[in-house]
């Protein structure tokens, strides 16, 4: 997982300032506000909405031949600068 990464390149995870339990934490608390329940459409809708309002924000998906949701990626502000401040 990529916090493992950052809290190597960081000098451990004390140095972000989150652990893996606040990442998990977060993301099940954006998944209470956002998903219905419905399907991974929801997902893609909600993204497609992100990047219609946020400059920096990314996402992609890979369906299969069935219209399925096989894997997808996303990329926020915040993911961006930490990923800027580690190439450096």
């Amino acid at each position: 997982m990529h916090i493992v990464y950052l809290g190597n390149k960081l000098g451990g995870s004390p140095s972000l300032g989150y652990d893996l339990r606040d990442v998990y934490n977060k993301l099940s608390q954006f998944k209470d506000r956002t998903f219905d329940g419905r399907d991974a459409h929801s997902l893609i809708k909600i993204f497609n909405r992100h990047v219609k309002h946020e400059v920096d924000f990314f996402s992609t998906f890979e369906l299969d031949v069935n219209n399925c949701l096989v894997s997808f990626f996303w990329r926020d502000k915040q993911m961006l600068d930490d990923y800027t401040f580690l190439a450096i």
